[in-house]
Formats: structure tokens, C-alpha cells, sequence
């Protein structure tokens, strides 16, 4: 059950990534309320401006990564900024070759779902 929202014309991320998925995706409310698991009229609170509930929370967890999304991304409006270490293979580079076969820092600052 969504919980009230404090201002009838204030827009949460959630409402705004709804809209997004809906727009972009060519989906229904009613298809993402059946993936949710969720009545439709919630998910439509969702889109007006209405934070969800803790009971709800599953559900939005499992529109977040139906459509490859992380749940902060979802409820914050925020790519994740995820830190990955990548050992190389060096034992498949020769040695001199020039190639890199230490340790990688990458950092990821946007995620582009559907690539």
C-alpha cells in the first residue's frame, strides 16, 4: 500500500523512472503492476508522487531488475557509482608484449540498460 504523499505536485525519482520505463519501454501499467505484483492503482500512486510502503518494497525490487535497474537507481534517481577490480590473465600475455597484466581499477558512473 503506497503511503500518502505531503505534496500534491511533487515528483519522487520513482514517479519520474515510472514515466521513463512506461515512455521508453512501451509498457503498461498494468504489465508493470503484473511483474510487480502489485494492484495497478499502486503503481499508479507510484507514478502521482506516492512513496511506497515497506510491504511494497519486493515488488519494486522486482520492477528494478526486470527492467536492469538497481533499487537505489529506482528510488533515488542516482546511478550506482560501483567500484570493480579486475585481475588480468598474465599468465596468457608474453612477457614484454606491452600489454597491461597488473591490477585494473575501474569505476562505473552510468549504467546504459539494454546495451
Amino acid at each position: 500500500m503506497p503511503r500518502k504523499r505531503k505534496d500534491r505536485d511533487s515528483r519522487t525519482p520513482l514517479s519520474l523512472w515510472l514515466d521513463e520505463i512506461i515512455a521508453s519501454r512501451g509498457v503498461t501499467v498494468k504489465s508493470l503492476a503484473s511483474v510487480a505484483e502489485l494492484a495497478p492503482s499502486v503503481i499508479q500512486a507510484y507514478r502521482t508522487g506516492s512513496w511506497p510502503a515497506a510491504e511494497s518494497m519486493p515488488g519494486i525490487l522486482k520492477l528494478a531488475n526486470h527492467f536492469s535497474f538497481s533499487l537505489a537507481h529506482v528510488l533515488t534517481g542516482k546511478p550506482d557509482a560501483r567500484e570493480v577490480l579486475i585481475t588480468s590473465g598474465s599468465a596468457l600475455l608474453p612477457a614484454g608484449s606491452g600489454m597491461f597484466s597488473g591490477l585494473a581499477r575501474i569505476t562505473i558512473h552510468d549504467l546504459v540498460p539494454g546495451l
